[in-house]
């Protein structure tokens, strides 16, 4: 798998080319640009990086899935010509999610409040609670056809935050309907870590200096990585609320089985 895209202030990028899925079928890498890009927030990119994806990679359109707090404190560099979709996955900030750090009480409040109690506090309920949420799912679904609709010509990319969570959910539907296995889907999920653990680390220490407090600390870090347990969350409670990941593309986001095989043949080979 092709890990990451070498930008310089964008971070957390990758590609899909190069991997097969259940079937032995890839991106097609002469579909002009093979863009189907993720990220994290490109309010950092620099031109060299705004000129490589809009002549590497043909970018046209660039999901959002922040909310609007998020956005404010950290708008996206524009870039002329392309469309820019917010899509809210989620109305409040959650840490891990759409924080960088849970330092700020009334995060950890609001947090503690979207899972239902402090027991709860973790990032494994936080992802089922991205799947009970029809709020969330038509998110998902509406950056789905986004993606799914798109022509030819165009290059899209897709981003939150950190470019983890949300991005690595969206990611992980993404590779699910067109074919590839589970084992491929953690692979690209899991490389979220490669950039995650560098802060996930710095904040561990700073929080254990400050509170002499390692619980805390690690229940720090835990929101700001990526962990095989917690996509394992989100994909259990689509099994226990549709039956099957398959029923939630179909049920859950209004997706049918028919639209899935025409965007497979579209861009695989």
């Amino acid at each position: 798998m092709r890990q990451s895209i070498n930008f310089k202030r964008i971070r957390n990028a990758r590609d899909f080319l190069g991997i097969k899925n259940s079937e032995g079928r890839e991106l097609d890498p002469a579909y002009p640009g093979g863009v189907f890009i993720r990220s994290a927030k490109l309010d950092s990119a620099s031109g060299k990086d705004i000129s490589k994806l809009i002549y590497e990679y043909n970018l046209c359109k660039i999901i959002d899935l922040r909310n609007w707090e998020e956005i404010k404190e950290c708008p996206d560099v524009p870039i002329e010509g392309v469309k820019s979709y917010n899509i809210q996955i989620l109305d409040a900030s959650v840490p891990g999610i759409s924080r960088e750090t849970l330092a700020d009480e009334e995060l950890k409040k609001k947090a503690i409040e979207l899972c239902g109690g402090e027991d709860k506090l973790h990032m494994s309920e936080m992802y089922r609670n991205l799947c009970r949420s029809d709020k969330s799912l038509s998110g998902f679904k509406e950056a789905l056809q986004i993606i799914m609709n798109m022509e030819a010509e165009e290059g899209i990319l897709w981003h939150c935050s950190e470019g983890k969570d949300r991005c690595g959910i969206l990611s992980a539907l993404f590779l699910h309907i067109l074919g590839f296995d589970m084992d491929v889907i953690y692979e690209d999920y899991l490389a979220s870590n490669i950039t995650a653990k560098k802060n996930a680390n710095k904040q561990y220490k700073i929080i254990k200096l400050m509170t002499r407090d390692e619980e805390k600390a690690a229940l720090v870090r835990s929101f700001l990585i990526v962990d095989r347990l917690y996509l394992d969350a989100f994909f259990d409670e689509a099994v226990k609320r549709f039956g099957s990941v398959d029923e939630l593309v179909y049920t859950g986001l209004g997706i049918s089985k028919d639209e899935c095989l025409r965007f497979r043949d579209k861009i695989l080979i």
